[in-house]
């Protein structure tokens, strides 16, 4: 019984690091009182997901090796310091003028139907896990093997399959076969991999149990919420909107929780996807709050969140590309008469210190340090 409670402290206390700590105390100091503290816990998740890959992927690069001790230290190390930023600039804003504490609704009915609302997705969604908490589909077996190669050396892992050909093609099937080289595998990507990987060292859980499952479902959970602030942020100016960000909650949420396809992604399915809809979904939140807010701050943290999507998951990196460029071609055409005062808007966003130091240790990092397989000059001729 101590051991089974164990852990699960360990657990909780791998997803505290990973999943929910950096991002958190990153939201805390940029947007402390302007947002909820349940938006806080959601797209904490996405920010820190991004964050921890990265920082995990630039020790590595360092010369260090992703052992249990390393991985501990720097998450640890990265929760602090954030923390004390957080620290810092909440005494700064203390000075200014107090900001009341946002709320999700205004109306208690409508907070209540929120809660019915995700008690039934979640008691859906749990009740499928229940029966396939182990994988149900091959892509979580191919990931995690990926994911348990980096847990036994410590290093991020070189995406390559073995080529075996017949010697008789003509007779394929009673030909003895030979190897002939080593291909570069397009579909796998290393944000898909570090995340669980340093899950399952620091909780000492073997890749084969009910945790990377239960760390997707948690994903999958904060895309789903994701969407709804989205929504929210949508149609906060109309009569409607509460009433429109709750039946697309309801839609996405539970009812869309009976489908097939929600299902198997929950248990396994195509884990970039589970991943990658995300951080689309918190990086068009942010760009939303950066051009309505003229923040500089969700700017910052949507150029980090496009980063995230590049080195998690490729079809998401082009369904987010063709989202941002059609936005744009749209906003153009709204704009035409306007556009030389907005442009103004968007230098400003863009050209900030803080901004131009993600941007460029993002384009840094792709370009010198690794870059993602899909984007290897190699993969790409062949």
């Amino acid at each position: 019984m101590i051991d089974f409670f164990l852990q699960q402290l360990l657990f909780f206390s791998a997803i505290a690091l990973t999943l929910i700590g950096p991002g958190f105390f990153v939201l805390s100091a940029a947007f402390h009182r302007k947002i909820t503290n349940f938006e806080k816990i959601v797209f904490a998740i996405p920010i820190s997901f991004t964050l921890s890959t990265l920082i995990l992927l630039a020790i590595f690069y360092c010369g260090f090796t992703l052992d249990r001790i390393t991985v501990f230290c720097t998450l640890l190390s990265t929760n602090i310091i954030l923390w004390m930023f957080a620290y810092f600039k909440r005494t700064q804003q203390k000075k200014e003028k107090p900001e009341k504490n946002k709320s999700l609704f205004t109306k208690k009915k409508h907070l209540l139907i929120f809660l019915l609302l995700s008690l039934l997705m979640i008691a859906i969604k749990g009740t499928y896990l229940t029966n396939t908490i182990f994988p149900t589909s091959t892509d979580l077996g191919h990931h995690m093997f990926w994911v348990q190669k980096i847990v036994d050396t410590g290093e991020i892992p070189i995406y390559e399959k073995t080529i075996v050909s017949a010697n008789d093609e003509k007779n394929a099937s009673t030909s003895s076969a030979s190897f002939t080289g080593l291909s570069k595998i397009p579909d796998f990507i290393i944000g898909e991999h570090v995340i669980l990987a340093a899950i399952s060292l620091l909780s000492t859980l073997s890749v084969v149990s009910a945790f990377p499952s239960l760390v997707l479902f948690i994903i999958h959970l904060s895309a789903i919420y994701g969407l709804f602030f989205l929504a929210q942020k949508l149609c906060k100016n109309t009569p409607f909107g509460a009433q429109a960000a709750l039946w697309c909650f309801a839609l996405i949420g539970p009812l869309y929780a009976i489908s097939g396809a929600q299902a198997k992604f929950v248990s396994g399915g195509v884990v970039g996807n589970i991943f990658g809809n995300m951080l689309i979904v918190s990086a068009l939140y942010f760009l939303y709050c950066a051009l309505t807010q003229k923040s500089r701050s969700a700017f910052g943290i949507f150029i980090l969140l496009v980063t995230g999507v590049i080195y998690t998951h490729h079809l998401s990196t082009f369904i987010l590309g063709y989202i941002l460029v059609a936005l744009l071609i749209t906003f153009l055409i709204l704009n035409v008469k306007s556009i030389s005062k907005e442009h103004k808007v968007w230098l400003n966003l863009i050209f900030s210190p803080l901004n131009l130091a993600i941007l460029m240790g993002s384009i840094i990092t792709m370009l010198f340090i690794h870059t993602p397989s899909y984007l290897n000059p190699e993969t790409i001729s062949s």
